[in-house]
């Protein structure tokens, strides 16, 4: 199976995890980006704002991201490899080249004798019918698909597309020591982080508590981490925090059970294949009173604990590294095709 994405030259962690996916999948010949993506292959971009600002756009890999194969293609390349139907399928997504180049190829053919395939990656609930109105995919993900925004007889189908974790490029922690009890390592960007953080850090003489909190925020033992540290803290910690941002999917959410470590995670809306299951593999709270209530419940239940954690390390394993994630991608595509 042969894909086509059609990509944005901007920074995008969800586009990026489903990338590495697909490679691994599908072997590095047989999954293309178009227009090039400098950061797929180790590089860095730079480029005015596109919104005229008087700025530098810099865009670089992410700290996980190996150089992929350059497989250069121009417009009139990919335009005869479609008409060939060389490619199997092609991706598009909501960000701006992407669009672009999804709109030469309608005003180089009609229909596109591919199928198209759309995926939403931003932080959003709502769902970009006006986008799929006009490129007519066959089938739709969404990053950030919700309870409150999904209508299930929506036609093509929708489906949910979350973050991964690259499993394949992570440290081995297995030699990794509990040092704390509990590990903050979030921004302050939402309301409920802001709550929580309140409470964590009056209790520095009550539990080893670690924190990094990005800026300058005085609380912060650490305020940047590099990848591999960061993925070794949480690993050191009995317990570690999830908290939406932006967006209710976010990294940190995959990452810290990866790590081993038990997840205590704000409740979430948003719809994931394969769940984690409340008490089982995660632990959930609805609140700052609920988030109490569990750390210490947790901190003095420690087969408990360790039993949660080490489910939900296997069920991330098994189900939500970006091999997997692919997987169960294309075999909902290969469904409809």
């Amino acid at each position: 199976m042969r894909v086509l994405c059609l990509e944005n030259y901007q920074g995008d962690l969800g586009g990026s995890f489903f990338f590495h996916g697909l490679k691994q999948v599908l072997g590095e010949d047989n999954v293309v980006e178009y227009p090039r993506k400098a950061c797929f292959h180790g590089e860095v971009d730079r480029r005015p704002c596109h919104d005229g600002r008087d700025i530098e756009v810099v865009t670089g890999p992410f700290p996980w991201m190996p150089a992929y194969k350059d497989i250069k293609l121009s417009e009139d390349e990919v335009v005869q490899r479609v008409a060939e139907k060389y490619f199997d399928f092609l991706v598009v997504t909501e960000r701006g080249q992407s669009q672009e180049a999804m709109r030469m190829l309608q005003g180089r053919f009609n229909p596109i004798p591919i199928p198209v395939i759309f995926c939403e990656n931003e932080d959003y609930h709502h769902v970009r019918y006006d986008l799929i109105n006009q490129f007519q995919p066959v089938i739709s993900f969404k990053r950030e698909l919700a309870t409150d925004t999904y209508r299930k007889d929506d036609s093509p189908r929708i489906y949910p597309l979350p973050f991964s974790f690259p499993a394949d490029r992570a440290p081995d922690l297995s030699g990794v020591e509990i040092e704390y009890d509990i590990v903050f390592l979030l921004g302050l960007t939402h309301w409920l982080r802001q709550y929580v953080w309140e409470k964590v850090s009056g209790w520095r003489r009550r539990y080893r508590i670690y924190a990094a909190l990005g800026g300058d925020d005085p609380g912060s033992d650490d305020h940047f981490l590099g990848w591999e540290d960061y993925l070794r803290k949480m690993a050191s910690a009995r317990v570690a925090v999830s908290i939406r941002g932006g967006g209710q999917d976010t990294a940190r959410y995959w990452e810290i059970a990866a790590t081993g470590s038990l997840m205590l995670s704000s409740t979430l809306t948003t719809i994931h294949p394969h769940p984690f299951r409340d008490r089982e593999q995660v632990v959930f709270f609805d609140n700052e009173d609920d988030f109490v209530t569990q750390v210490e419940y947790y901190l003095e239940h420690e087969d408990e604990r360790k039993a949660i954690a080490a489910a939900g390390k296997k069920h991330l394993l098994d189900h939500h590294t970006c091999k997997a994630r692919a997987e169960w991608f294309l075999e909902i595509v290969k469904g409809v095709l």
